[in-house]
């Protein structure tokens, strides 16, 4: 008598592989383990399992996040897809929280049919420009960048790209040798500029009130900066070289009595080394930012022009 053939356990196989993929799984990798539709489809009546896309499911109990619906997308659309554009700015962590449908590249012109849920984007994936990250296929940091180059305002691009620098996904190189095997794609005019014009990581902000003194100080202060600059074992806001001046942004958990004096000692400490620190409170902000502008500049002794 021959071996018998090893049972299949389906529920114990389809949370298996759905646990590793954030509750997401293929019919074809169901079928691969040997849960056969016929199964499948009593779990999808039963309400086990529901229906993502079309061969694509999710554990019925199961919230999806964000990066489940982007591997839901990947699966629908195909092992040569990529999730990209915002999505994969997402992925990468740059600041990015895009809603609505999923974006996925898919190499060649033809296909695939669109999908519900999922904006599709027809467009060559080089070799360099994808990669795969916990099992997700998604875009190169750099390729992810002259993508979101065609979408994001010039600003927008800026602090993806110091986003990108700071956490060491790209560097001038990389994003050079991406837009030299893309030297067409739409977003590589912008992206040039933005090499060309800016300075990796020098304008990255983490908060919004300090966003908005950047954008008030771009447009009404005198004086050069860079944005947090590491001055061991702290990091500064701000900090005016020309001058040796360091501007700090406060928001509300600077009123503490433990954090203003944390604040004084910091400030002390740097100005021991030859670094003053003006603090512009959010008060200050909300009332006028033109005015906090104003008074960083008298601070640091510019004329107005």
């Amino acid at each position: 008598m021959g071996a018998q053939p090893a049972r299949i356990h389906p529920d114990a196989t389809i949370a298996r592989l759905a646990e590793r993929q954030d509750g997401v799984v293929a019919r074809w990798q169901l079928t691969d383990e040997g849960v056969s539709a016929r199964m499948i489809e009593r779990r999808l009546a039963a309400g086990t399992l529901r229906a993502v896309h079309r061969g694509v499911y999710a554990l019925a109990f199961r919230r999806l996040s964000r990066t489940a619906t982007r591997r839901a997308a990947g699966l629908a659309i195909g092992a040569d897809s990529a999730v990209s554009h915002a999505d994969a700015g997402g992925e990468w962590d740059l600041g990015l929280l895009p809603t609505g449908s999923v974006s996925i590249t898919v190499p060649g012109t033809g296909g695939r049919s669109r999908r519900r849920g999922i904006a599709l984007h027809r467009a060559p994936l080089d070799q360099g420009d994808w990669v795969l990250r916990n099992g997700l296929r998604l875009t190169s940091p750099g390729r992810t960048l002259l993508d979101l180059a065609a979408l994001l305002n010039a600003r927008a691009l800026e602090r993806a790209l110091d986003e990108a620098y700071y956490r060491h996904l790209v560097s001038r190189i990389t994003l050079v040798e991406t837009l030299e095997r893309n030297a067409h794609r739409t977003g590589a005019p912008a992206l040039r500029r933005a090499l060309t014009d800016h300075e990796l990581g020098s304008t990255r902000t983490e908060t919004g009130l300090e966003e908005t003194f950047l954008r008030a100080y771009r447009s009404h202060g005198h004086s050069p900066f860079r944005c947090q600059v590491p001055m061991a074992p702290y990091r500064v806001d701000f900090l005016f070289p020309l001058q040796g001046v360091i501007v700090e942004i406060d928001g509300p958990a600077h009123r503490t009595r433990r954090r203003k004096a944390q604040d004084a000692k910091r400030d002390a400490e740097l100005a021991r080394r030859g670094f003053p620190t003006v603090r512009v409170g959010y008060e200050e902000i909300e009332a006028s930012v033109e005015a906090a502008v104003a008074r960083v500049d008298r601070e640091l002794a510019v004329p107005s022009s």
